[in-house]
């Protein structure tokens, strides 16, 4: 594993860092929580939410927390899920 760096630049001219860990071809799900963090400092409403994709891959959709639960509803998910 080794150490990797993400910036993000808003409209709002905010800066916002993370450092995040690489492992070559797996992802650093923390990222994912860090994206929510900055959407939530720039006043968005909704938030990234991963749902499997049957595989080892994921699927990011974006909504409010009700959009969320209409897709959990319809959209089966293993039992160890996201």
């Amino acid at each position: 594993m080794t150490e990797a760096f993400a910036v993000c630049r808003w409209m709002s001219a905010a800066v916002y860092e993370r450092r995040l860990n690489y492992y070559g071809d797996w992802f650093d799900s923390s990222a994912i929580d860090w994206i929510n963090e900055v959407l939530a400092a720039e006043g968005f409403d909704g938030r990234l939410c991963a749902f499997s994709d049957g595989g080892q891959g994921l699927i990011l959709f974006y909504g409010d927390d009700a959009r969320i639960e209409q897709l959990r509803q319809v959209i089966p998910q293993p039992a160890w899920g996201f």
